[in-house]
């Protein structure tokens, strides 16, 4: 009779994974922290003296080119818009245009091709889309979004890859590290902080806006990831 192969993955492989993830997840809390510092509200700061200094808004006329394409945005609602920059902006070369990502707001249905709008910079990174009609469309780079929604994707970094690490040490240790095996997996407190920083990410980037919304998204993460974790656990005991 012919053996068929093991479907599964070297347990290695999650190993390497889960320090790549920690790393990713250590840089984005990292820079959340420093971003927690920046202000919810840009409107009051004043005009740069000189263009994209610290702790003001420099202001840019563009004209919107075409509409771009999210991969995620069938689930968060999210657009990108491709702006011509004449006067320039920080990070785009010679005929380079800059893509904005911007979430579900009121006002956003107002954007269109061919339509001028102000880009408002806050220091070096386009916070604000302010259109004709005065409405002001925040980007993913507006500090109200920006903070919160790297802080969770780095807290879920964490959870994924302490999971990772954690799978990969018991089906290593069971079958060996450099054969396939099937992965000795189960919910618990690293599962449990992945997917409250996955909810709360995915709460921040699709509805966005006021922190309660990624808040709300966390608690609603943390509630799901306990209960799989103690039905992961009653699961254990009974086998």
């Amino acid at each position: 009779m012919a053996a068929y192969p093991v479907r599964g993955i070297r347990p290695w492989l999650w190993l390497v994974s889960s320090v790549l993830f920690v790393l990713f997840g250590a840089v984005m809390t990292l820079a959340a922290v420093a971003a927690l510092s920046e202000p919810d509200d840009i409107g009051g700061l004043p005009l740069c003296r000189s263009d994209f200094g610290d702790d003001c808004l420099t202001e840019r006329t563009g004209l919107v080119d075409h509409e771009g394409y999210v991969r995620r945005g069938w689930l968060s609602g999210e657009q990108e818009w491709v702006v011509d920059v004449p006067e320039g902006a920080p990070g785009l070369e010679g005929e380079e245009m800059l893509a904005l990502d911007l979430p579900r707001q009121p006002g956003r249905d107002e954007l269109g091709e061919g339509l001028e709008v102000d880009v408002v910079f806050y220091e070096r990174r386009p916070a604000l889309v302010r259109l004709p009609s005065g409405a002001e469309l925040e980007t993913e780079d507006h500090p109200r979004r920006y903070a919160p929604t790297i802080g969770y994707l780095g807290l879920s970094a964490l959870g994924g890859g302490a999971f990772a690490f954690r799978t990969g040490w018991r089906t290593g240790r069971r079958h060996g590290f450099w054969r396939k095996a099937r992965p000795e997996t189960s919910f618990g407190p690293a599962a449990v902080m992945g997917m409250t920083g996955m909810c709360g990410a995915l709460a921040q980037i699709g509805v966005g806006g006021a922190r309660w919304v990624g808040a709300a998204g966390a608690l609603v993460g943390l509630a799901l990831g306990t209960w799989l974790a103690a039905r992961s656990r009653s699961q254990r005991g009974r086998d």
